[in-house]
């Protein structure tokens, strides 16, 4: 208890009071969208309750703002005081503002601005995806105004330049500063992606014989990854392939991969002998000729025989195939 009281008695005297102390801050003045016209005048002053604040806004042609008129002039009692007023201004001319409180003062000098109506701003990135708990910063480029973003047509929180879009939608935003508001942006579309589901697969072929090749297809969204024996072959919502085995697929987008399709096992093929003869029984018939084969597993057959050949005649004959078992 003693210590907080000397701690006390120090802070009393050694904090000398200063009742006349001034300072101005936030003066403003400007035009808006021409060189001359009615604008406003804005500053804040400070100083101790009770203190009497003289001041004083002097606005002329001249650089030497000290020889232009008085425009405003008055005193207050407040510790914290706030000017605003409109008058006619003009680009380029001087304004000099004065607060005097007892023997202390401050003085601020500027010139004159224009200040536009904010032009249409424009929102990067314009399209963009998110994930679910996801987000994406879109920035609009304008002015030093205040930001007012739409998703859908309807206003949401948020009144900088960036804005954090956590939902699907269309975004839109338009600046505003003293002069006005700016029209609406063009729309910045965010879609809300999830893990897509396993694809579904089919193939034109389940066995594949030397040379030839089956088609694999799959449906579903995303970017499709093919594997083989359960390692990764390819990508692509359709493969052709010359390599027997079991396939399958999965779907991958920016959000995760989905689980695996259903697998489709493609079986090797062999073929006949490229080459070689089959002895027949040549029969004739009155509807023409015919054949007891000797390999009924042919599914193609060129032979020739001459329509004289002697019933019962073993006859020799040639092929070529076209068979995959």
């Amino acid at each position: 208890m003693k210590i907080k009281i000397i701690l006390c008695l120090m802070t009393l005297f050694t904090i000398p009071r200063i009742d006349a102390q001034v300072s101005i801050s936030g003066h403003v003045a400007y035009v808006c969208d021409s060189e001359y016209g009615s604008g406003t005048v804005t500053f804040y002053s400070y100083a101790f309750t009770g203190s009497a604040q003289n001041y004083s806004v002097r606005i002329g042609a001249s650089s030497n703002p000290s020889l232009n008129p008085v425009i405003f002039s008055g005193t207050v009692f407040t510790s914290n005081f706030s000017f605003s007023q409109s008058t006619s201004l003009t680009v380029g001319h001087y304004i000099r503002i004065s607060v005097t409180s007892g023997s202390y003062s401050d003085t601020k000098d500027f010139v004159i601005s224009r200040l536009n109506t904010p032009g249409q701003p424009t929102i990067s990135p314009g399209y963009a995806e998110i994930c679910p708990s996801g987000s994406q910063s879109l920035t609009a480029s304008g002015g030093s105004g205040s930001y007012q973003w739409y998703r859908d047509g309807s206003p949401v929180t948020g009144f900088g330049n960036s804005y954090s879009a956590s939902s699907g939608g269309t975004y839109t935003v338009t600046e505003q500063n003293s002069c006005g508001i700016s029209s609406s942006s063009g729309g910045a579309s965010v879609v809300e992606l999830t893990v897509p589901g396993a694809p579904s697969i089919s193939t034109n072929s389940y066995k594949i014989c030397p040379g030839q090749s089956a088609t694999l297809s799959a449906s579903g969204s995303g970017n499709i990854l093919w594997y083989l024996n359960g390692g990764y072959y390819t990508s692509g919502s359709s493969t052709s392939t010359t390599t027997s085995g079991t396939y399958y697929a999965v779907a991958q987008n920016v959000c995760g991969t989905s689980g695996g399709s259903g697998s489709i096992y493609i079986a090797p093929g062999n073929r006949l002998p490229a080459s070689g003869t089959l002895t027949f029984s040549m029969i004739n018939t009155a509807l023409g000729r015919s054949a007891n084969q000797a390999n009924t597993t042919l599914s193609a057959l060129i032979w020739a025989a001459d329509s004289q050949v002697p019933k019962s005649t073993p006859h020799r004959i040639s092929y070529f195939y076209n068979y995959c078992y």
